[in-house]
């Protein structure tokens, strides 16, 4: 008999119908597959109730992809919005170190070539990034991806958008306080955004400061105005409306 030929898999197929009788199939599958392991994903869905096509084009394709876009796969698949953050970023860092230490052919040929395998890797990589910020905006993960890109030198403008994108999320929470602390953060600052937070926070000393600021990197052709543009310009004239 079949169970006599093989023990193991009638042991493991009782085990498993005394675990779906506690719990679910579907929270098996799930289980088996948030470790990652798409044999023992299988194998709970061939010993299970649920219907292949609910399981197997999702296996399939998993399998084609390599270990860490199959890992944030799962994890989107599983809501588990933490981990497919740092999986994706973590392929997005890898790529970005790559990049850094590859070396330039000098044919003519081969530049021709890596021109546009180039334009595709930052497609990619664009394409990344965007998901990894909205991730971030739509899971508040701001602070994971921080902790992700740390490095002010390798990753100074990807820390610049995810500090804008958090301070943005607490302007819309009217939290002006702390919008205008990480808007302060920035580099460079974010004078419109940290201005408009310091407005609404009625931080004046801030706000007229950073006027100032915004004053001296205007360019030279832009700072002598007429008497309307200077109108227009004017701090107290946006706030409080034109003198009378």
């Amino acid at each position: 008999p079949a169970d006599q030929a093989d023990p193991a898999r009638s042991e493991a197929q009782v085990d498993l119908k005394f675990l779906a009788g506690m719990s679910s199939y579907a929270l098996l599958f799930d289980a088996a597959l948030g470790l990652y392991d798409l044999e023992l994903a299988a194998a709970v869905a061939r010993g299970s109730q649920l219907l292949p096509a609910a399981y197997r084009p999702l296996l399939r394709r998993l399998e084609k992809m390599e270990d860490r876009q199959r890992r944030y796969e799962v994890d989107v698949y599983l809501k588990r919005w933490e981990a497919a953050l740092r999986n994706l970023a973590t392929q997005f860092m890898e790529a970005r170190y790559a990049e850094d230490t590859k070396e330039v052919s000098k044919e003519e040929n081969a530049k021709q070539e890596e021109v546009k395998e180039t334009a595709d890797e930052d497609s990619g990589q664009t394409q990344k990034w965007n998901t990894c910020l909205d991730m971030m905006a739509r899971h508040d993960l701001h602070k994971v991806g921080l902790e992700l890109f740390s490095s002010f030198t390798t990753f100074a403008e990807e820390r610049r958008l995810i500090l804008s994108s958090l301070g943005k999320k607490y302007m819309s929470e009217q939290k002006y306080s702390e919008a205008l602390s990480i808007f302060m953060m920035t580099t460079p600052i974010g004078i419109e955004d940290a201005m408009e937070a310091a407005q609404f926070d009625g931080n004046w000393r801030i706000f007229f400061s950073l006027w100032k600021q915004k004053e001296r990197e205007r360019p030279p052709s832009l700072k002598e105005p007429s008497d309307d543009e200077n109108d227009d310009d004017d701090p107290v004239h946006d706030i409080f409306g034109p003198s009378t």
